[in-house]
């Protein structure tokens, strides 16, 4: 009897195969595997939607994705954010383990060029993430140090308010003080007002010091 087993070129990769949902019915087992150009259209779809995956939560974002590779290919995509992943890692490894031998790592590929695309876009996210998270601790401790210091003011008695009078009010009490004087010499001056001398001394502290209760 013919032996109709497939042979092992026909099976799908071991590291490509788990990222495949094993409850879709496929005409053979070789059609399982993750080509070459469906890796790169994988990464090109994150490169064109990179807008959405900045603003969208990650679960809905590969689920988006999902949508798109089982209507593109005709079948489902188990976990697309682990086999993106994958191949970012291995390409990074592999540019690292390049630049090691010969001191550059240069890019030929399309779906290598395309990966440093992906990689230059996650690096960006990457740190304006870290920006984001350093200005949120910055105005936190601006904040906490206002607080602080506006206890301190409150503690002390020393408050903004009182301690910058408004040019109205100064205006106010200095043309008031200049009234008081002049009717103060005004009747200090005058015997006929009947003031005893020791009424006259009173007033003449009191206009002298400016407390008059």
């Amino acid at each position: 009897m013919e032996d109709i087993s497939p042979s092992p070129s026909s099976s799908p990769a071991p590291q490509w195969r788990e990222f495949l949902s094993p409850n879709h019915t496929q005409p053979s087992q070789g059609a399982l595997r993750v080509a070459e150009h469906e890796k790169l259209e994988c990464i090109r779809y994150c490169v064109g939607n990179q807008d959405e995956y900045r603003e969208l939560p990650r679960f809905q974002f590969w689920n988006n994705f999902k949508s798109w590779f089982e209507e593109t290919f005709g079948r489902p995509l188990k976990q697309p954010d682990r086999m993106i992943s994958q191949l970012v890692r291995k390409h990074q490894e592999k540019k690292d383990a390049i630049r090691e031998e010969s001191g550059t790592a240069r890019s030929v590929t399309d779906l290598d060029q395309a990966l440093d695309e992906w990689i230059q876009i996650l690096g960006d996210l990457e740190a304006a993430a870290e920006e984001n998270h350093r200005q949120r601790s910055r105005r936190m401790q601006d904040g906490m140090m206002e607080r602080r210091r506006k206890r301190n003011r409150e503690r002390l008695g020393d408050s903004p308010a009182s301690e910058t009078p408004t040019v109205e009010s100064g205006t106010q009490s200095s043309d008031i003080m200049q009234e008081l004087q002049a009717a103060l010499n005004l009747i200090l001056g005058e015997p006929e007002f009947g003031y005893c001398p020791l009424v006259r001394y009173v007033l003449k502290i009191k206009l002298r010091t400016g407390v008059w209760n």
